[in-house]
């Protein structure tokens, strides 16, 4: 049994399911919808990636592997996850499979509670980097700050230009073996260094 707590995380779950079992599909349909999912399906396999969805489950099928690319390639620019499904017996698929690179990957036939499992999982995995992604993009951002505020205190106390003040963090933080990023931090707090070549 699936706790309570990790089903509510599928709570308005935007889903797409790219299946060419239309059966096994609208039952899995139905059955994300009673756990509170955005559930769509579509077959045969889109010509562009689903729009406004959180994850898609996508069945592989060696046929068409530029147009899977394709969908995967688009699919990755906007960081949604896939779980792929694909038939295991077929060894041809496992270099298709590799170079697309999916979040998951499970049997083509549609088993609703493992495939329920496996999106709880790559959800999970796929909130946890985009959180990553976003604390990463915060300290670049506040480490841009901390450098242009650094490089304003340089110039305004020794009256020189933006790319000598550069140039003298640069040097400082390669003398003191430090990063650009402490030397930063230390012209901020001490104001200013008190000689600058």
């Amino acid at each position: 049994m699936i706790e309570p707590s990790l089903l509510a995380t599928l709570t308005g779950l935007k889903l797409c399911i790219i299946h060419p079992d239309h059966q096994s599909a609208k039952v899995l349909v139905a059955s994300m919808a009673q756990l509170g999912c955005e559930a769509t399906h579509c077959w045969p396999l889109p010509a562009r990636a689903p729009q406004d969805v959180e994850l898609v489950v996508l069945c592989i099928e060696p046929h068409n592997p530029h147009r899977l690319a394709t969908l995967m390639s688009e699919l990755a620019a906007v960081q949604v996850p896939v779980i792929a499904l694909a038939d295991y017996q077929n060894a041809a698929l496992f270099p298709l499979l590799i170079e697309l690179k999916p979040a998951a990957i499970l049997d083509k036939t549609i088993n609703p509670f493992a495939l329920i499992v496996q999106i709880i999982g790559t959800l999970g995995l796929a909130r946890e980097c985009q959180a990553l992604r976003q604390k990463i993009e915060h300290s670049r951002q506040s480490d841009k700050q901390k450098l242009t505020q650094a490089k304003g205190i340089l110039m305004r106390k020794h009256g020189i230009d933006e790319n000598t003040a550069y140039r003298f963090m640069r040097r400082e933080a390669m003398n003191s073996r430090s990063s650009l990023d402490s030397t930063a931090e230390r012209v901020i707090s001490r104001r200013g260094y008190q000689a600058c070549d």
